[in-house]
């Protein structure tokens, strides 16, 4: 029948799936390089960052340039990546997590250095879906999945959680309440 047709395909799909995942690492490491913001591009700052190539960052001290030092990761997305291409590299992420597959973005770095920019979203992220940052455009793709592209196969229950480490303390972003207990 149709419906055993399209779980055998969808059961296909999810071994290939896995095998990429696998393929690629299940472990990546990224860097994100943020724009300059508007009032360090007034106070003549500089970019500290420049992508070599799409795994290799230079990092160059401006008062000593010859002492610059390159990293390599599995990607570099430059200041002029959008955010819609930052997540094209994880959306294969969503369905590892629709397969079953425990999922976790962790990002990492010191203040001011773009975190909440990609995870949340540039400035006027709420009105302007291009500024989306992935936990926006990660949820719009889960419940696309959940209810388009598999609506009716499957009883889907998605959780979702959204930490933070600040200061060696952990604060749940979804938590509305300030008086609510502290995960652990």
């Amino acid at each position: 029948t149709l419906s055993m047709m399209y779980e055998r395909e969808l059961d296909l799909r999810v071994k290939l799936q896995d095998s990429l995942q696998s393929l690629k690492g299940n472990i990546r490491v990224f860097c994100r390089i943020r724009p300059l913001l508007a009032h360090e591009i007034d106070a003549g700052e500089t970019e500290a960052l420049t992508a070599q190539d799409e795994m290799t960052v230079v990092a160059m001290d401006p008062e000593k340039p010859e002492a610059s030092n390159s990293f390599t990761f599995d990607r570099i997305f430059t200041a002029t990546d959008t955010q819609q291409a930052v997540f094209d590299e994880m959306r294969q992420l969503c369905l590892s997590a629709m397969d079953g597959f425990n999922v976790c973005l962790f990002a990492y770095g010191v203040t001011g250095s773009g975190k909440t920019y990609t995870v949340e979203g540039g400035e006027g992220a709420r009105d302007n879906p291009e500024h989306h940052g992935l936990v926006y455009r990660t949820l719009k793709e889960l419940f696309r999945i959940a209810y388009g592209e598999r609506s009716g196969a499957y009883d889907t229950t998605i959780e979702v959680q959204l930490m933070e480490l600040y200061n060696e303390e952990y604060r749940d972003l979804l938590q509305s309440d300030p008086k609510a207990p502290k995960p652990e």
